[in-house]
C-alpha cells in the first residue's frame, strides 16, 4: 500500500494517496515516511494545520531528522503557528 501511495502522489493524485497514507496509518502502519508525506500533500493543499500535524507526527516517530525540521520550517508552518 506505501508503494501504491507513493506512485499515486508522484502522478498527480494527491486526494487518493492521502486516502492510501491515512490507511496506512488506521492499519498500523506509523511511520515517519507516510506522516511526513501526509504533512507534504497537505502543505501543498495549504492546510496549515493539518501540514503541522503530520510533520510533527513524523518528528515523534523520528525525533530531529533534519527533513522534516525543514519542511516544517520552509513551508511558513513555523510562522502560521507562532513557532517564528
Amino acid at each position: 500500500r506505501l508503494t501504491l501511495a507513493n506512485t499515486l502522489a508522484r502522478h498527480g493524485d494527491a486526494a487518493e494517496a492521502r486516502l492510501q497514507y491515512l490507511e496506512l496509518l488506521k492499519s498500523g502502519h506509523s511511520s515517519a515516511k507516510v506522516a511526513g508525506n501526509l504533512g507534504t500533500l497537505a502543505a501543498e493543499r495549504g492546510d496549515w494545520a493539518e501540514a503541522l500535524h503530520y510533520f510533527t507526527l513524523a518528528l515523534d516517530e523520528e525525533p530531529g531528522n533534519a527533513r522534516r525540521i525543514f519542511c516544517i520550517s520552509s513551508s511558513g508552518i513555523s510562522s502560521a503557528a507562532g513557532w517564528f
